[in-house]
């Protein structure tokens, strides 16, 4: 039920539906309408969109009069419409009249949505309000709070989940436009727009809320139809001010990592930012600052590729327009590619990032600069992984030493460069040292971002894995299973950290015997690797190579010997690319596959022999 006023706009308010009750003791009336304000007249049931993917599929196939059942395109087309009815109804008859595919039609509607609902078959009165009520609501909208109008264009920039206050609210006052700051000045004002807009039935307010879990408000979502109607026709002609706007609250809220709890900030963030990248003007002046921070929110959520494509295009940027203050923030920039490529495990162009990066820092910063600082740390780190521990110690060693100095030693980049460090020191042997540096580091990272953060729970990963090394395997799964629960829940599945602690756990496992939980969570990790990152990576990507070695292992102590060359031969190519011939991982790999090999020739093993004793098995 909607009723129009003389202005054309929709008056919710501007008579009482009750004059038309029957005067009557009994029976039942149902009103539908999209008013809230009817809906407070009696029990109100919400009608949701369809839920199941199969029951958008039938709408569509009664509409179109064609069979979906195996045409992948349906199932997209369905899935892009959202389950709301009318919307399939519309696709539907639209696809009744053409011979256009429902793929074809996907792109369509991304492409020119306006056009292809106008020129969609006449539906009866009620579907085709559909999409002509909204510009009459959006008038009487406008009559009502004019910011609530401005919001509507400016969320079409976002995606159309969780749009929330202080996500609009972020960002310096000078460089908004005058109505978003009056807009996000208090949270009443703001609540007062999308008030408006939900009564309007454009906008709900989410079901979830995040408040307590993390820093910001319950967020409002709207359709994805009714989202495209906001991209199509209210931003018909695409605004630069308002695609600047929205980057910038997005990216003002991109932090370091150092704050608590900033993962799940992020997550809220990561729509909005996959949203936005593709309108992104490397004209813009603050552009390259912008993708910096998008390549840090991707990075931060494990997704490798937009990180580098991020960084890349700020690099762009600023050879664009080359001024002298920009050679901070090039070598900012060079310093997170190194970091980026160190994480994927291209350590030569991560070294070469670094040295680039370094060079331009200490001279143009200085020395004890933060900046400088943290590329000496991640310069070290790299060293570590190319198999030079005693350089990447002494690098680690001036990091700590150069961060206390400049930042004191309580700061985040103080506590992770001592934790970095403690890895070096593990690694050459140095427990008691790495024992010193792990404590320091968990102390001050409990005590400035808490004991969930997933820097706090890296440096406990790290202390189960040094009680790994000293055969203290209880103390070791304690700590290393905190490390884990601790992951799945902050960081998700995938991550690398998680990775890590799995890793872990496997080890303990195994030198528990508990081989097929070890050889279960081994697999595990070299699928998630496979999916991360590219082929040519995985193979030189030192933590897939030690859970090879882990896994040949696992395979040998079953007695499945060819399947534990395979993983050796596998580990041995990559620590043979990495570190060279005379690496001490890469000739101890070699002696396992030669004792292997000996032993089955001893007992006169074939691949063809032991194919044959499968097929008998098996028969």
């Amino acid at each position: 039920m909607e009723k129009k006023d003389d202005d054309g706009g929709t008056a919710s308010k501007a008579y009482d539906i009750r004059h038309y009750f029957p005067n009557t003791e009994h029976g039942a009336i149902f009103i539908t309408t999209r008013l809230s304000s009817v809906g407070r007249l009696g029990r109100s049931i919400q009608l949701e969109k369809l839920g199941d993917i199969q029951d958008s599929l039938k709408i569509l196939a009664s509409a179109s009069g064609r069979d979906f059942s195996n045409d992948p395109g349906a199932r997209l087309l369905a899935q892009k419409l959202d389950g709301l009815p009318l919307a399939l109804a519309t696709a539907g008859a639209y696809l009744n009249q053409v011979s256009t595919s429902c793929t074809e039609y996907v792109q369509m509607y991304e492409k020119t949505w306006l056009q292809l609902h106008k020129q969609s078959p006449h539906l009866l009165e009620y579907h085709r309000a559909l999409y002509s009520t909204w510009n009459v609501t959006l008038q009487h909208i406008q009559l009502q709070n004019q910011h609530a109008v401005e919001l509507l264009r400016l969320w079409a920039y976002f995606d159309n989940h969780d749009l929330w206050y202080e996500l609009l609210q972020a960002g310096k006052r000078e460089k908004k436009p005058v109505w978003l700051h009056d807009l996000t000045e208090d949270k009443l004002s703001f609540d007062a727009a999308m008030r408006v807009v939900c009564e309007h039935g454009l906008a709900e307010p989410n079901a979830y809320c995040h408040e307590g879990l993390s820093p910001g408000s319950r967020g409002y979502s709207m359709h994805a139809c009714v989202h495209a109607w906001t991209v199509h026709v209210l931003n018909a002609i695409p605004s630069p001010v308002l695609a600047t706007t929205a980057r910038r609250c997005v990216s003002s809220h991109v932090d370091h990592g150092k704050e608590p709890e900033f993962w799940l900030v992020q997550r809220r963030l990561l729509p909005h930012a996959d949203q936005l990248t593709s309108t992104i003007d490397t004209d813009v002046e603050d552009s390259a600052s912008v993708f910096r921070k998008f390549s840090r929110l991707y990075r931060g959520q494990g997704r490798m590729i937009e990180a580098e494509s991020m960084l890349e295009k700020a690099l762009r940027c600023l050879e664009k327009r080359p001024r002298p203050d920009h050679v901070v923030q090039v070598t900012r920039i060079l310093s997170m590619l190194g970091d980026l490529y160190l994480y994927q495990g291209r350590l030569k162009d991560a070294n070469a990032m670094y040295e680039r990066a370094l060079q331009g820092s200490q001279k143009a910063l200085g020395l004890h600069h933060k900046e400088t600082i943290a590329t000496i740390n991640g310069l070290g780190f790299c060293y570590s992984r190319q198999g030079q521990l005693e350089d990447a110690q002494a690098m680690l060693e001036q990091a700590v030493q150069g961060s206390q100095k400049a930042q004191g030693p309580d700061h985040p980049d103080t506590l992770a460069a001592m934790h970095n460090l403690g890895i070096i020191y593990a690694r050459r042997g140095q427990l008691e040292d790495a024992k010193i540096m792990y404590e320091r580091a968990l102390e001050g990272r409990e005590k400035a971002l808490g004991p969930d953060n997933p820097h706090t729970l890296s440096t406990v990963n790290r202390i189960g894995s040094l009680h790994l090394d000293r055969g203290q395997l209880e103390d070791a799964k304690i700590m290393c299973e905190r490390a884990l629960r601790g992951f799945e829940k902050t960081l998700g599945p995938g991550h690398r950290k998680m990775l890590l602690a799995i890793h872990y756990l496997a080890v303990i496992f195994k030198d528990q015997g508990q081989l097929k939980d070890a050889k279960m969570m081994c697999e595990r990790i070299l699928q998630e690797y496979d999916k991360m990152l590219e082929p040519t990576v995985v193979e030189t990507y030192v933590p897939a190579l030690k859970i090879l070695q882990t896994l040949a292992f696992l395979f040998k102590q079953q007695g499945e010997a060819f399947e534990a060359i395979s993983c050796y031969q596998q580990a041995q190519n990559g620590f043979l690319s990495v570190f060279g011939p005379d690496d001490e991982q890469y000739v101890t790999i070699c002696g396992k596959i030669n004792s292997l090999q000996s032993s089955m020739e001893e007992h006169s093993i074939s691949p063809g022999a032991a194919q044959a004793e499968e097929c008998k098995e098996v028969d």
